[in-house]
């Protein structure tokens, strides 16, 4: 449905995108992405309503099958993330997709735990750092740094006021990719070499470690998983066995397994 133009333009982003990826993978550095949040299975997309996202006003709908990527998630090189709830339930929101996802972590999902007391509780999400000057210009904060809204949180222990901590209650694939990061830096640290800089190690390695000491956490019984409070349009198919499948990849990070196993 693209012009010539438009196509040329989305095979140059993927390019440039992928020899950015090239680019750090050949200098060590390992990659962890966020999925997305649209609750798409991305090895079966269907429609495109974001694409080209600049400039801003741009995007148009079409219909699309499984040779459009979502990058920078199906790029090469990259660890791609799904997202899971504190049941260990597949967010609702997350993307996910056998082709492309390699392990799962915490991005917290305010709708688990339906029809308990826990539902819709900010316990369900993740609390995460944020921003102190944005929160204040968005009147998130009062001006001396009190909370206004209850998924808002913050820290003044010890600060003076122009120094607080301000955290948010958060949920997303973007909330799960930083608990993978932060496991895969516990992996560098651990069996990491001194390259004059800090430590370092290859990327691959480093996948593999992540890979073998997660979790595995098989398809959802029964299959698909319905969302009860969020409709069909949120139903996802699991595809895949007990070691690696759409919704957890090769499953759910393990940091203490992964700096201890042998």
């Amino acid at each position: 449905a693209d012009s010539p133009e438009a196509q040329a333009e989305q095979a140059a982003t993927i390019e440039a995108v992928q020899r950015a990826v090239d680019y750090a993978y050949a200098r060590n550095v390992t990659m962890v992405v966020a999925e997305g949040n649209a609750a798409i299975d991305l090895d079966n997309p269907t429609t495109d309503e974001d694409s080209p996202n600049f400039p801003g006003g741009q995007s148009y709908p079409r219909d699309i099958d499984n040779s459009c990527l979502t990058l920078p998630a199906e790029a090469d090189h990259v660890i791609a993330v799904t997202a899971v709830g504190p049941t260990g339930r597949k967010a609702v929101y997350s993307n996910y997709g056998l082709e492309p996802t390699d392990v799962s972590g915490p991005g917290g999902d305010l709708s688990d735990h339906f029809g308990t007391q826990k539902y819709q509780r900010f316990s369900n999400m993740i609390l995460s750092s944020y921003p102190r000057k944005i929160a204040r210009t968005f009147g998130l904060v009062t001006k001396d740094m009190r909370a206004k809204f209850p998924f808002v949180k913050v820290d003044c222990t010890g600060r003076k006021p122009k120094s607080c901590a301000v955290y948010f209650y958060l949920e997303g694939t973007s909330m799960a990719a930083p608990h993978v990061t932060g496991v895969a830096a516990l992996i560098v640290s651990q069996f990491g070499s001194p390259d004059g800089a800090g430590l370092a190690m290859s990327p691959d390695p480093v996948q593999q470690r992540l890979q073998d000491s997660a979790t595995p956490h098989a398809c959802p019984d029964p299959n698909p998983l319905d969302y009860p409070d969020a409709g069909d349009r949120f139903t996802a198919l699991c595809e895949g066995d007990e070691n690696l499948n759409g919704f957890y990849g090769h499953g759910i990070v393990d940091a203490l397994e992964a700096v201890s196993a042998p």
